[in-house]
């Protein structure tokens, strides 16, 4: 019984963890002025590159990433 009792509230414990650890914050920088691969439309970052990059992001529930348009000098110096 003792046992059984250590087991349950190790894996309680575990489950909680996981509901409480915060997704993980990424911003990818992508060049705002290269159509059509990636572009700013409306203010939003949009284009094939940005397409596939979201396709990609969508199966990873633990990252939150955005996708920051910014002028690709500005990019490069920012890296």
């Amino acid at each position: 019984m003792h046992k059984l009792m250590i087991f349950i509230t190790l894996a309680g414990n575990l489950i909680l963890a996981k509901l409480v650890i915060a997704a993980e914050s990424v911003t990818v920088i992508a060049d705002e002025a290269y159509p059509p691969y990636s572009y700013k439309k409306d203010g939003k970052m949009t284009g094939i590159y940005t397409d596939i990059l979201r396709a990609v992001f969508y199966g990873m529930p633990d990252y939150k990433v955005t996708i920051e348009g910014v002028p690709w000098k500005r990019g490069l110096k920012m890296m």
